[in-house]
C-alpha cells in the first residue's frame, strides 16, 4: 500500500495521540461497535442510529485514519529525539548517523511498516463493507451477512489501530529489552 505523504502536514505528537484516541476509542469502539452489541440483524438493527452516528461521519473519520497513517512515522520516529536537547547538541555528522540508525532500528524492532500496512488493509476492508451496506440498503438487498462483515471489519480496524505505537517510549523500552537479551547483566 503506497501512501502519498505530501497530502497531509505532519501532526504534533499530542495531536496524533488525541486524534487516534478520538477515532479508535471515542468513535469506533464506543459508538460504531456499540451499535452491534445486541442488534446485529437487519430486522432489529437501528438504522437511524447508524445513519446519525456512523454514516454521517464515515468519510471524515476514514480521512482521519488515513492522516494518522500518513503521519505516524514522522510523529513517532526516534529521529525526533535528535532534534531536541541534549541530543541536538551532538556534532551534526554524529547526530545524522545516529538519527538514521535509530529510525531504521525502530522501523524493524517495532514492525512499523507491518502495523501500518495492517491498518491500511483494515481501512480498505471497512470502507468496502460500509459501501456494501450503503449500496445494498439502496437497492433493498441488505443482508445480515453485510452487517456482520462491517462489524468484523470494524473490529479488525480497531485492533490494528490499537497495535500502532502508543508512546515514544515504546521504542526505548523495546531497545533496552533487546539489549538485555543479547547482553544479560
Amino acid at each position: 500500500m503506497s501512501i502519498n505523504k505530501s497530502t497531509y502536514k505532519p501532526l504534533t505528537f499530542d495531536d496524533w495521540v488525541n486524534k487516534r484516541s478520538d477515532l479508535n476509542h471515542s468513535w469506533l469502539m464506543n459508538i460504531v461497535m456499540s451499535l452491534f452489541e445486541e442488534k446485529n440483524d437487519c430486522a432489529h438493527f437501528d438504522f437511524n442510529d447508524f445513519d446519525k452516528k456512523v454514516a454521517l461521519k464515515w468519510r471524515k473519520k476514514m480521512g482521519t485514519a488515513d492522516r494518522l497513517l500518513q503521519s505516524m512515522e514522522s510523529t513517532f520516529s526516534p529521529s525526533n529525539f535528535f532534534k531536541e536537547r541534549p541530543l541536538s547538541n551532538l556534532p551534526p555528522e554524529d547526530r545524522e548517523k545516529l538519527s538514521d540508525f535509530h529510525h531504521k532500528k525502530w522501523l524493524s524492532l517495532m514492525r512499523i511498516h507491518e502495523k501500518r500496512d495492517n491498518v491500511s488493509i483494515a481501512i480498505v476492508a471497512a470502507k468496502e463493507a460500509f459501501d456494501r451496506i450503503k449500496n445494498n440498503r439502496k437497492n433493498g438487498s441488505l443482508s445480515n451477512s453485510d452487517l456482520d462483515k462491517f462489524h468484523n471489519c470494524c473490529q479488525t480496524l480497531s485492533a490494528s489501530i490499537s497495535a500502532l505505537p502508543h508512546s515514544r517510549d515504546d521504542y526505548i523500552r523495546a531497545l533496552v529489552q533487546e539489549t538485555l537479551k543479547q547482553n544479560p547483566l
